[in-house]
């Protein structure tokens, strides 16, 4: 069941991030013309929890262990970094065929940090000279640092209907700073373009992790993360008249694959009445 509202809700929203993209590791060369891709470069999906390892190196190395693998979890650009004394969620695809900082890589990475505190999550070790395989925001030259702290620029208005998300951390209400940045260009967009509807709706989900386990978030996030993201659209100059609110009753349930993307606010925007 449905429920709906109109949003009148105000809430100025800044923000200051620069949002850079991985570049894509090379596959691994094929063993002859005919032969299929190998074993160890094909991604299999993980979604564990565990406690974050920090390891002191010149450039920070988050990992966590799970099913006797240590895997690499402080991605540059993923939206949330692990911390001490907190238990995280892990989902993605693990490449076994790829490292960083000396474990196994996680490409389309989610780190959702556990609310709980977990003081047996204390772990840091020493350098040992190992280091992330990707680049950091300083080695991308100065076009990637003069980007932080600059607006975004207005994007040309819509020519048809279209729908924009909002991801939201496991269990989780706040904006981290990506996803305010996307709230921010959503924003724009539709200002630029007129809408004469935007319909906001929120969700909130379940994930099954590798252990056959289902963790379910909390079935009143989908209306909190809802009104969360029309406060910041509205405090950003879309016309409060235009924005209708909705939200899902229930969690959405775990189907084992991509469970985060039931995590999330969804804007309908219609240019067209």
């Amino acid at each position: 069941m449905w429920r709906a509202q109109l949003s009148v809700l105000g809430l100025a929203l800044a923000c200051a991030t620069a949002h850079a993209q991985t570049p894509a590791a090379p596959a691994a060369a094929a063993a002859t013309a005919a032969a299929p891709a190998s074993a160890a470069s094909a991604a299999r999906r993980v979604a564990f929890v565990a406690c974050p390892i920090y390891r002191n190196t010149a450039r920070s190395c988050w990992s966590a262990e799970s099913g006797g693998k240590s895997y690499y979890i402080g991605r540059f650009g993923i939206r949330s970094r692990p911390q001490l004394l907190h238990q995280v969620l892990i989902e993605g695809d693990a490449k076994d065929g790829e490292s960083s900082c000396g474990t196994t890589v996680i490409d389309n990475l989610r780190v959702s940090v556990l609310t709980e505190l977990s003081p047996e999550c204390d772990s840091v070790l020493p350098d040992n000279g190992a280091a992330p395989s990707e680049l950091s925001l300083f080695d991308r030259g100065p076009e990637a640092l003069s980007a932080i702290g600059t607006s975004q620029p207005v994007p040309p208005p819509l020519t048809a209907n279209a729908v924009r998300r909002i991801e939201f951390d496991f269990n989780n209400l706040w904006l981290n700073l990506l996803s305010q940045r996307d709230v921010e260009a959503v924003a724009k967009l539709i200002v630029a373009s007129k809408a004469s509807l935007v319909r906001v709706t929120g969700q909130s989900g379940s994930v099954r992790l590798d252990d056959g386990r289902v963790l379910v978030e909390r079935a009143a996030l989908a209306q909190q993360r809802a009104q969360a993201v029309a406060k910041a659209l509205t405090g950003l100059g879309v016309d409060a008249q235009t924005v209708k609110l909705q939200w899902r009753d229930s969690p959405l349930p775990a189907e084992g694959r991509n469970d985060a993307a039931n995590r999330d606010v969804v804007i309908e925007i219609t240019v067209n009445p």
